[in-house]
C-alpha cells in the first residue's frame, strides 16, 4: 500500500513548462477519447492534453533523473502528430505507459486510482500513475506504478457509469515508484 509520502512531487521549471505547454497545444487536434465524448471532449481537450504532458514529463524526470527521454519522444510525435506512439511514452524505454489523471481538490486525492482502457492493457507492460492538480498545472505527483497483471482480471463494473469497462486499480494498491526507478536503472 502506498501513501502520499511514498509519491514524488515534481514541479516543472518555468522554461520546460513552456515547452510542455507547447507540446500539449500540438496534441489538441481533436482525436478520440475513450472517456469523454462529444462536447465534453472538446471543452476539456486542452486541459486533458496538458495533464498528459505534465504526467509524461514528471514521470520521466523521476524515473530517469532528467527529461531527455520525454523531449526525444515529443520531438518524434510532434513531427508525426497523427501517428501512434505504440503505447510507450518515453523514448528508449519499452513497455511503459504513463497515465495522467487530473484532480480538482485534495479532498478527493485518494479517490483517483489508475485507469487503463482495455485496448491499452498489454501483457508484460508497466503502467505509471501520475496525479496532476488541475488548479496548478505546473507539476504532479508521480504516484506509483503497476504491472498489467496487478490489475483485476475484469474491467470495472461498479456504480460509476463512465468507468465501466475500464481497468481500475485503487491508488493505495499501486507499487512504490522507487521500485520501478530501481528496475529501470538496472535494465
Amino acid at each position: 500500500m502506498i501513501l502520499k509520502g511514498d509519491m514524488e512531487y515534481v514541479t516543472i521549471n518555468p522554461h520546460d513548462l513552456e515547452i510542455v505547454k507547447r507540446n500539449a497545444e500540438a496534441m489538441c487536434m481533436g482525436g478520440k477519447s475513450n472517456v469523454r465524448k462529444g462536447k465534453d471532449r472538446m471543452d476539456n481537450l486542452s486541459k486533458d492534453q496538458m495533464v498528459g504532458q505534465i504526467a509524461e514529463y514528471c514521470a520521466c524526470l523521476v524515473l530517469t533523473g532528467n527529461p531527455d527521454a520525454y523531449f526525444a519522444k515529443r520531438e518524434i510525435m510532434n513531427a508525426n502528430p497523427r501517428s501512434s506512439d505504440g503505447g510507450s511514452d518515453l523514448h528508449g524505454i519499452e513497455r511503459l505507459d504513463i497515465k495522467g489523471r487530473g484532480y480538482e481538490s485534495e479532498n478527493f486525492f485518494y479517490h483517483r486510482g489508475m485507469l487503463v482502457q482495455p485496448n491499452e492493457m498489454r501483457k508484460g507492460w508497466r503502467y505509471v500513475h501520475c496525479l496532476v492538480p488541475r488548479y496548478k498545472m505546473d507539476g504532479c505527483y508521480v504516484a506509483g506504478w503497476a504491472m498489467d497483471d496487478d490489475f483485476p482480471d475484469k474491467p470495472y463494473d461498479g456504480d460509476i457509469e463512465w468507468m465501466r469497462g475500464i481497468y481500475y486499480i485503487p491508488l493505495t494498491l499501486l507499487r512504490p515508484i522507487t521500485e520501478l526507478k530501481s528496475k529501470l536503472a538496472n535494465e
